[in-house]
């Protein structure tokens, strides 16, 4: 249906005619988004580099210490997903990742098709991966989500007969909003909601020729979104379609056209079924998953109400986002930035009221006022923000939702300044209203500029949150340009409308200032690398590569302080590791690795999905890590030693300069192997100044250690680590010296008495922050541990007892719970490659066993979802596999079926009898077979009914025909 006042505009002869007059319109404006694209993206184009946000890997080791030149870790733009999902997405396309249905990751849950990687397939803009280079298929995917939104928000301005130029002008707001530009990187958002208008545009067409053959176009979106998973996503499309329908057929039930509302209710309705049929094979394992999983449980994310000031980030972009950005410099990307252009809100403002009469108008201010009661909590829509589902979607998301009513409302009043047959009263009423709204705006800001000072009027606006406490560093050059984008938006709006012949080149002017303005806002945001800083190697990485054989690597950070290959990067370079991320955490297994986790990680771990392992290196434990597999250690250059004790408390910090040195005397505990100092240059130091560590055995005894560094070139803020003789134990006296140093820059050795935090900076004006220590005493690993390698990019550890993919044990023991089972596991005395412990919560039938004897066992085959192994047991016994539990597994000895039993807390076994056998595995979960089965029986029965449809059609065409020729005769 066109909305009120809409109609195609008539033949004109301009040159931007003659390019529309082509015979396919949208051909034409294909070509111009296209160009806008490479305009924006002008790095891509022009430089040759590829949109990749991996650079912010090198916060980490061992990329760390081969950070590429102008690399900033404190860019406010990269994206989380650099270390959890972009990786999944490089090595499944790469062949070194997941398998179909079984992650390679044990941290993570069955593959449910999760966002960046399976679900992909089912996108086609990613078929691009099957065809090009991956570096190239990345930026090209991208770009062609950006032009995939901007074609749907075409098509369906098309279908409301609007002119090209407002279509074109709807597309390029649509496809640069700020909520898809700023998560590019986070591509499975831009590119589930690219498609909503898509969605739209089926159920228009459906409603307009009742072809139901349209409403497989919203099936087919509905898909798309459930294969590509990410569940935020859905609830707010889902949002998005119930205010849709409720607006849409509002009409018809007030007009008491009830028929017409139930056929289009029907329609709607067998959409999202089929929709959801089609997507089954997503869908069932997705929805099981998140039942048994921690997902979110820890927070409700809606309720965080961001603060009305946020709202600004609308209007101007710069002040929100980069020093003011109140997340901090890491982490998402600006998720209150949903910036769509200043330039069109007045044009905006005229669509909207030229709308006011109309069911577009009424759905779009009904998107407006629900996302913004969501976002920033504004009664009594707020309230909803507490129902299932909305409150698991964070607040910032819903500002997609703003996005999506602006660009439809915004061509529609460019739509009435382009129409010849609006009234010269309704153009008078668009350009006041125009000029009346930005009048006010103007002037609200002009009292924000003014009170600038103090900063009242801000705080009385933004209700006291105060979270930037200097709200005047919003005024500065990117605000003016702000200003000067808002009053030639307006200016060009009020002179369309008052000057009717000159509406042509406003609407082409304004297309025009809409690109520059969002152009400014977000050119910058997605980050580009050159080829070769795409995941590079280190020698590290080569070191672990060459290594045979099964094995996981366990990345432990320094402390909390430093990132060890985060995340699924590892995955990258095809090695197995015990952490990572995945969209559902697996329960079971957070509670399996609680014992090296702190409270703060598993917290983290249940929010975000993130995993991290004794990041403070004195809580690992080595039975665990052998059970998992765990052949590698990698942890940063200083080595994986346990602090043993911590000593000087002090007010400030200590300094040596010159003559000046520190002396520090104490006793140091018989498990001690070395002592470590935090010290740091200020960043003042230039390199070559050398500083030393000496270990005296007394006072004024002789010298038993010593270690010297480059105080100008190590990090700002770093330990630094004597080693003392081995079985030494006494009461050392330390020196530490600077000789090259001066008073006024000198080298800082803390002593504060409590550890550094990792988020906080540790200079501040050239001062030190309180909150650290001075030193601590050092325990190395043992002989579990061997070190294998040691250089700038980290050092690895062998774990002499990993286990491997697949052992056996004859004895067995038998515990009440899951937890006294952990509890047996993780005991010192307890032999992982002796023994198996039973929970009787999980096998009420178990017995111990004792029985002794060779209980060989070797894989022949493993591909991830399935896994064979040959037994050649000496007595009955237990096959134990470093794999967790998942009743998802098929089993079957010598071709007879078996059971997989839950042992040591959340490891597969499997009872094998004596003998030579093969034992094989298979992952076959039900959720997946019945969900692939539905999906295929879902598109035989479209293709089929398709084919009847067109047959009964051709059929109808016929017998018309036919009547009609007989009665001309």
């Amino acid at each position: 249906m066109t909305p009120a006042g809409e109609t195609t505009t008539p033949a004109r002869r301009s040159p931007l005619d003659r390019l529309t007059a082509l015979r396919c319109p949208h051909v034409a404006a294909a070509c111009v988004l296209m160009l806008f694209i490479a305009a924006f993206f002008w790095q891509v184009t022009l430089q040759q580099r590829i949109i990749s946000p991996a650079d912010l890997m090198y916060n980490s080791y061992p990329w760390k210490a081969s950070a590429p030149d102008g690399f900033s870790p404190e860019n406010p733009y990269q994206t989380d997903d650099a270390d959890i999902l972009y990786p999944r997405r490089y090595a499944l396309y790469n062949g070194t990742g997941d398998s179909w249905w079984q992650d390679d990751y044990i941290t993570s849950d069955r593959n449910t098709f999760l966002v960046d990687a399976l679900g992909m397939q089912f996108y086609p803009p990613a078929y691009v991966y099957e065809a090009l280079p991956f570096e190239v298929a990345n930026t090209a995917y991208h770009l062609i989500i950006i032009l995939v939104a901007g074609l749907a928000m075409y098509l369906l301005l098309w279908q409301f007969k609007y002119p090209w130029l407002a279509c074109v002008l709807g597309a390029v707001i649509y496809s640069f909003n700020g909520h898809f530009i700023v998560w590019l990187g986070h591509s499975h958002l831009p590119a589930s909601l690219g498609v909503v208008p898509l969605m739209l545009f089926g159920f228009e067409r459906f409603r307009e020729v009742r072809n139901p053959a349209y409403l497989l176009i919203p099936a087919a979106c509905i898909a798309i979104e459930i294969y590509l998973g990410y569940v935020p996503a859905w609830i707010v499309t889902g949002a998005v379609l119930v205010l849709y329908g409720a607006t849409r057929l509002a009409p018809s039930v007030y007009a008491r056209r009830f028929r017409e509302a139930a056929t289009d209710t029907a329609g709607y309705v067998a959409a999202g079924l089929v929709g959801m049929l089609l997507a089954a094979y997503s869908l069932i394992p997705s929805v099981s998953s998140a039942a048994g999983s921690s997902y979110q449980t820890g927070r409700a994310v809606g309720l965080g109400d961001l603060p009305l000031e946020t709202a600004w980030t609308n209007l101007f972009p710069d002040y929100w986002g980069t020093e003011n950005f109140w997340f901090g410099p890491f982490g998402n990307p600006p998720e209150a930035l949903g910036y769509i252009g200043i330039t069109i809100a007045p044009l905006t403002i005229a669509g909207l009221w030229h709308l006011r009469r109309n069911w577009l108008g009424w759905f779009s201010l009904a998107l407006i006022v629900f996302a913004a009661g969501q976002v920033y909590g504004i009664p009594p829509l707020k309230e909803l923000a507490h129902l299932p589902g909305i409150k698991q979607v964070t607040a910032g998301r819903w500002l997609f939702v703003i996005n999506l009513a602006v660009a439809l409302v915004a061509p529609a009043g460019l739509a009435a300044l382009l129409d010849s047959r609006t009234s010269a009263r309704e153009r008078r009423q668009l350009a006041a209203v125009t000029a009346g709204v930005a009048t006010v705006a103007l002037m609200a800001v002009a009292v924000l500029y003014i009170d600038r000072g103090q900063g009242q009027s801000f705080r009385w606006i933004t209700e006291g949150h105060g979270v930037v406490t200097a709200p005047w560093t919003m005024i500065g050059t990117p605000f003016h340009r702000q200003l000067a984008f808002i009053v030639l938006g307006a200016a060009t709006v009020v002179v369309a409308c008052l000057r009717p012949l000159l509406a042509r080149q406003a609407a082409a002017f304004l297309l025009a200032l809409t690109f520059l303005d969002l152009f400014a806002f977000g050119s910058g945001y997605n980050a580009t690398v050159d080829k070769d800083d795409l995941y590079p190697t280190t020698p590290l990485i080569e070191f672990l590569q060459e290594q045979g054989g099964f094995f996981r690597i366990a990345p432990i950070a320094s402390d909390g302080r430093d990132h060890v290959m985060p995340g699924n990067t590892p995955n990258v370079y095809g090695l197995n590791t015990i952490i990572g991320y995945d969209h559902y955490r697996n329960e079971a297994y957070l509670d399996y690795l609680d014992p090296m986790m702190s409270d703060d990680d598993t917290g983290r771990a249940i929010a975000f999905g993130y995993v991290r392992v004794a990041p403070n290196r004195g809580e690992v434990n080595r039975n665990l890590l052998s059970l998992l597999g765990v052949k590698y250690i990698v942890t940063t250059p200083s080595g994986l030693w346990t602090s043993v004790s911590e000593f000087l408390p002090a007010e400030t910090p200590y300094t040596a300069y010159g003559d000046v040195t520190q002396t520090f005397q104490f006793g140091v505990p018989p498990e001690t192997d070395a002592v470590e100092f935090f010290v740091s240059n200020g960043g003042w130091l230039p390199p070559g100044t050398e500083a030393t560590i000496r270990v005296l055995e007394a006072p004024q005894g002789h010298e038993i250690s010593s270690a010297s560094f480059d105080a100008g070139s190590m990090p700002d803020g770093s330990w630094q680590r004597v080693e003392l003789p081995f079985g030494y134990a006494g009461a050392p006296t330390i020196v530490i010296e600077a000789p090259t140093a001066t008073k006024e820059r000198p080298l800082i050795i803390w002593g504060a008495p409590q550890s550094p935090n990792p988020v906080n900076r540790l200079i501040v004006d050239g001062s030190p922050v309180d909150g650290t220590l001075t030193h601590r005493a050092l325990r190395s690993p043992g002989d579990w541990a061997k070190e294998v390698y040691d250089g700038p990019d980290g050092m690895v550890y062998e774990v002499t007892a990993a286990r491997p993919l697949a052992w056996g044990v004859g004895a067995s023991e038998v515990v009440p719970t899951r937890d006294d089972a952990l509890i047996r596991i993780t005991d010192a005395g307890f032999d992982p490659a002796q023994s198996v412990v039973f929970a009787e919560d999980d096998v009420p039938t178990a017995e111990a066993t004792t029985a002794e004897g060779t209980f060989e066992a070797e894989v022949t085959d493993n591909d991830g979802d399935s896994l064979a192994v040959s037994t050649n047991f000496s007595a009955g016994g237990w096959l134990l596999l470093s794999e967790r539990y998942d009743d998802g597994w098929q089993v079957k000895i010598d071709g007879k079926g078996a059971k997989v039993l839950r042992g040591d807390n959340d490891l597969q076994v499997i009872a094998v009898p004596a003998g030579e056998h093969e034992v094989m595995m298979q992952f076959r979960p039900d959720e997946y077979v019945w969900g692939q089965r539905i999906s295929i029986a879902t598109v035989v029965v479209l293709v089929l009914g398709g084919a009847l449809y067109a047959t009964y059609q051709r059929q109808r065409a016929k017998v018309s025909a036919q009547t009609d020729g007989r009665r001309r005769s």
